[in-house]
């Protein structure tokens, strides 16, 4: 199925990226390196979210280029839909009539578009994103590495959540080798919350096994950038 996205990515020159709206770290990580290995490739690309970067994730490199918006506008020749099980989770506008290629990792990931690599074997989508960079002979840049270090850190909850195996620390170690900083990609990830964030992540986490209310539920989005399924 790698083969087949590339083929497809290759006959193409202008592609729209896009995740689930209140996209988490592996949704903006996988998004952001994903469009540079395209632009890498020579081909046109963008990033529009739903919803705007949390602020965590907004030190990535090539955050700033995201657009946000309900809508994709312009002329593309695909979409590429990341860590996203339907079009209707994008809460976009305009890509009813895309070419759409879909990349994700989710037991619960369905086959809705016109191709879909979907492997639930695969820690995060960042590895996949990874994979396609190496397929398609794209030097894994310093840049790129941190966006997918990130995106595998936070989807895996720090190396910590069931599925974290020797191939997931194989991942990192290349990212590393590449450029990722750990300490740098963690601490704007988990240390650089305001007091009143982390009590109110503690407060999520407690209430982690409990039904919350919706309101709460937003408020706990808002801070974290999440959209658990």
């Amino acid at each position: 199925m790698l083969r087949e996205v590339l083929e497809h990515i290759q006959r193409r020159d202008r592609f729209v990226l896009t995740s689930h709206a209140r996209p988490d770290g592996d949704a903006i990580g996988s998004a952001l390196a994903c469009c540079e290995v395209l632009r890498q490739l020579g081909k046109a690309a963008d990033v529009v979210l739903h919803d705007p970067v949390p602020r965590i994730y907004q030190p990535l490199p090539f955050a700033d280029r995201v657009v946000q918006s309900d809508r994709v506008n312009g002329h593309y020749e695909a979409a590429i839909i990341l860590e996203c099980d339907s079009i209707q989770r994008t809460r976009l506008e305009g890509l009813e009539n895309q070419f759409l290629i879909s990349i994700d990792h989710h037991l619960s990931g369905r086959p809705f578009a016109h191709v879909n690599w979907i492997d639930p074997k695969a820690a995060a989508t960042a590895e996949l994103v990874y994979r396609l960079a190496r397929e398609a002979g794209v030097a894994v840049s310093p840049e790129i590495a941190t966006c997918l270090y990130t995106a595998l850190m936070t989807d895996t909850g720090s190396f910590m959540f069931r599925g974290t195996n020797d191939q997931t620390f194989a991942l990192a170690r290349e990212l590393v080798l590449a450029g990722a900083d750990p300490a740098h990609c963690a601490q704007n990830i988990y240390f650089a919350h305001s007091t009143a964030k982390m009590r109110l992540l503690g407060a999520a986490l407690s209430n982690h096994h409990r039904p919350i209310s919706q309101e709460s539920r937003a408020r706990r989005d808002r801070v974290l950038g999440g959209n658990a399924r």
